[in-house]
């Protein structure tokens, strides 16, 4: 697999992801572009207030991704939550690898198209992004929710 296309396409997602879960450290002037040209906004929000923009933004982030899912990798003896972010060719998501008590132990982004593969880590602005993407699951309930339907499927 070519790492400058995996790294290509890592750097484009978590850019988007920056935005959406780390829109605190923007300011509220360099955000709204990015809703009208990104995300579609067309409405006049330039004289919107800072918590008006911040809200459009969460309702862009639940519509960003597909899934969130606790997955086991058997070859590895590792579990981690799969945030799905596209699939069908190529398909991406970031991992988050587990303890067995679910905390935090490494993270990782994945690009695969048909017979392509490659996982690699992040650098320290892209792991301070998928981070807060973690503790946004974990405070929201999403980890607890995912871990009890992945118990259900094994039994």
């Amino acid at each position: 697999m070519d790492v400058n296309k995996w790294n290509a396409h890592k750097s484009s997602r978590i850019g988007d992801l920056k935005v959406l879960y780390r829109y605190e450290e923007y300011n509220t002037e360099d955000l709204i572009p990015i809703l009208r040209d990104y995300f579609g906004y067309c409405d006049d929000i330039s004289n919107c207030p800072t918590i008006e923009i911040w809200n459009m933004l969460d309702g862009c982030r639940a519509a960003y991704g597909l899934c969130f899912e606790i997955k086991y990798d058997e070859v590895q003896d590792e579990m981690y939550l799969s945030y799905l972010l596209s699939w069908g060719g190529p398909s991406e998501e970031l991992r988050f690898y587990l303890t067995r008590k679910s905390a935090l132990k490494r993270i990782t982004f994945v690009y695969q198209d048909w017979s392509e593969f490659y996982e690699g880590t992040l650098d320290e602005d892209e792991f301070t992004t998928a981070t807060a993407i973690f503790d946004f699951c974990r405070d929201c309930g999403i980890l607890v929710r995912e871990f009890k339907t992945f118990i259900k499927r094994q039994e």
